[in-house]
């Protein structure tokens, strides 16, 4: 008996499913989420979440999505902010499933229900979205401003919102008084007494020379477009005597620019605290902050990048990677008889006050000059930028001041529109900075001894050392005034080989004094350095 063909086999479970699945259609506006179709997820909820971006409050901040957020008591310690100041947050992965859940609706196919169910942002896809984030066109964030600037082509962002072309986001609008359309010299000449007379007039007395109150209306020119200038000076405000008025000064310059005081950041003898805490303000964001009162020299990488570069890398607290984040800080610093190191001095626009008086913090003024500042914000804004806008209508004409070399655009629209309107070189005022002529100093009489002792000959550090302890211990003076000036130089108290093989390799080739440091030849013993002498 022959038996019976079998039936063939009807479809399984998982096959019913995959064909109810395909038939069915998911409803419209959902971004389906499917096993093995990682990356379609991911490229749609990354497209989703930056086309509501400015809405939501996230932006690429240099290469970090960030979120806005209002400072609180929460800030790193050494770091204090004036309550509701706008602040930058980096968007952790547990933050966008947030915000991924408020703009996309996921779903994926549930087998029981034989139709599609929303779920919550899953983990693989909010990792994607935050590893790719900056290819899905999110706003580039340059900075918050609170008040308009004019851009390097003479165009004035007035408008709150954020400004495409700038990557800057004025956070409200601040009506400003009438201007002309096309100022003229004469206009920018009224500009410019009315900051000096006017919005600094509280200060009138007590200006070191004509050169600090033009630094003075440049520093409020600085602080006022340095979100939109790629370098710019570090201001110091450097005053004889304490109560001269350094603080209430800064504060008055941060208030035309953002209507609030500065943030304030207190500095350490530990460099790599200091840079913490400076990566910590980059970080945020923060539009104008201030190193009140100084009280020791200060020598800082970090500073003279964010004075010089437009970008710095920051290693992230707590992760294992470098971030790059703008440095358009508007940076101050405050002290008495400021002393700055290395290459800071030539970073720095200083600015000179002297009381003429023993006790300065018992003097009387007819009114407050910040409270002044911020009665009249909007008339020394709009004269700020009719003194810039002016001078830029005019071609940028020459004024006679040579480059300054790293500041090329504050140059232009700090600078030399100051010059131009009739005020002295604001930079004048940092030719006497004493930290210069301290360092300086110490090192040009550093040379002058070597030069003394041993002429031409080379010497390695080591050996000048030992040569000059050598002698000291056995009571004779040969060597006193280079061990002295080796010391003076080094900062340290003791003759050291390390610290005095580094600084003479940090000034090699420069001339101090008709002196230079020039190097010989490496041996066993080390390099060797010679002191040539300028004979022409």
């Amino acid at each position: 008996m022959t038996e019976p063909t079998p039936l063939p086999p009807g479809p399984s479970r998982i096959a019913k499913q995959a064909a109810a699945r395909d038939a069915a259609e998911p409803p419209p506006g959902t971004i389906v989420c499917t096993p093995g179709y990682l990356d379609d997820a991911v490229q749609a909820v990354g497209r989703a979440l930056a086309a509501s971006a400015s809405a939501l409050g996230l932006y690429q901040h240099g290469d970090t999505l960030t979120r806005v957020a209002e400072a609180d008591d929460t800030e790193r310690p050494g770091i204090s902010r004036a309550p509701g100041s706008p602040v930058l947050r980096p968007v952790d992965n547990a933050c966008l499933a947030v915000y991924i859940s408020r703009v996309c609706e996921l779903v994926r196919w549930d087998g029981r229900k034989n139709d599609y169910s929303a779920i919550d942002p899953p983990r693989r896809v909010v990792d994607g979205v935050a590893s790719i984030a900056d290819r899905f066109g999110f706003p580039d964030l340059r900075g918050f401003i609170s008040a308009p600037i004019v851009t390097p082509d003479g165009r004035v962002i007035a408008a709150p919102g954020y400004d495409e072309a700038t990557g800057l986001y004025l956070a409200a609008a601040l009506p400003l008084p009438p201007t002309p359309d096309s100022p003229t010299k004469l206009d920018a000449s009224a500009a410019l007494d009315y900051l000096a007379a006017d919005i600094l007039g509280t200060f009138a007395q007590t200006w070191a020379t004509p050169a600090d109150e033009s630094a003075a209306v440049a520093a409020i020119l600085t602080v006022l477009l340095r979100r939109i200038l790629p370098t710019a000076p570090i201001v110091a405000i450097d005053a004889t005597t304490p109560g001269s008025g350094k603080t209430l000064l800064a504060e008055v310059f941060a208030t035309i620019a953002t209507n609030r005081p500065p943030a304030l950041v207190s500095l350490t003898r530990d460099a790599a605290e200091t840079e913490k805490r400076i990566g910590a303000v980059l970080m945020a964001g923060d539009a104008v902050i201030n190193h009140d009162n100084l009280s020791f020299p200060l020598r800082s990488d970090i500073h003279c990048q964010m004075a010089t570069a437009p970008e710095v890398a920051l290693r992230v607290l707590g992760a294992s990677r470098v971030t790059r984040v703008p440095t358009n800080v508007a940076t101050l610093i405050t002290g008495n008889n400021l002393t700055l190191l290395g290459d800071l001095p030539r970073r720095v626009l200083r600015i000179g006050l002297d009381p003429r008086c023993e006790h300065p913090e018992r003097r009387r003024f007819d009114r407050d000059a910040v409270a002044h500042a911020r009665a009249h914000r909007a008339a020394a804004v709009a004269a700020a930028l009719t003194l810039v806008r002016a001078y830029l209508i005019a071609g940028a004409p020459d004024v006679g001041v040579t480059p300054y070399g790293s500041f090329e655009l504050w140059d232009r629209m700090v600078r030399r529109p100051v010059v131009w309107a009739g005020f002295p070189d604001p930079l004048d005022a940092a030719a006497d900075l004493s930290s210069q002529d301290h360092e300086l100093t110490a090192v040009a009489d550093l040379l002058a001894a070597w030069h003394d002792q041993y002429g031409d000959r080379p010497m390695t550090a080591p050996e000048v050392i030992r040569d000059a302890e050598a002698q000291l211990m056995t009571g004779q003076t040969r060597h006193q005034a280079l061990a002295d000036a080796i010391q003076e130089a080094t900062g340290h108290r003791q003759t050291d080989a390390r610290a005095l093989g580094n600084l003479l390799r940090g000034y090699a080739g420069r001339w101090l004094d008709g002196r230079r440091v020039v190097k010989g030849k490496k041996s066993r013993a080390g390099m060797s350095w010679a002191v040539e002498v300028n004979r022409v």
